[in-house]
């Protein structure tokens, strides 16, 4: 694809949102499987948490996937992944430490914002 064309298709779709949904996918996935490693300590954050974090991180992947490839779904998709992301605050660590809730709440709101 021409740079032309990668810009056409970035238009025609709520691009940013989706990739504000996958960061804040990204950010609830990693943490409970994350380990620091300093010397000979390590750090772990594994919880109950882990299997809501995965669980909730996919949901927003596919969130994302459904904004790019179908962009007339964006006010459903853009209200679960709002319901998600809040409701990740909840039960994923603090919605990854804050972070991948206020990344979830800025992607579900350009895509509910989203006009063609």
């Amino acid at each position: 694809m021409t740079q032309v064309q990668v810009t056409q298709w970035r238009r025609t779709r709520p691009f940013w949102a989706g990739i504000f949904l996958i960061l804040a996918a990204i950010a609830l996935i990693v943490p409970p499987y994350a380990t620091l490693h300093i010397g000979d300590w390590f750090v772990s954050a594994t919880t109950v948490g882990g299997f809501s974090a995965v669980f909730i991180g996919i949901l927003l992947l596919v969130l994302a996937g459904s904004l790019w490839l179908r962009p007339q779904y964006r006010f459903p998709a853009g209200v679960a992944a709002l319901m998600l992301s809040l409701g990740s605050l909840v039960t994923t660590n603090l919605g990854g430490f804050v972070v991948g809730t206020l990344f979830g709440v800025i992607g579900s709101a350009l895509a509910l914002a989203w006009t063609d």
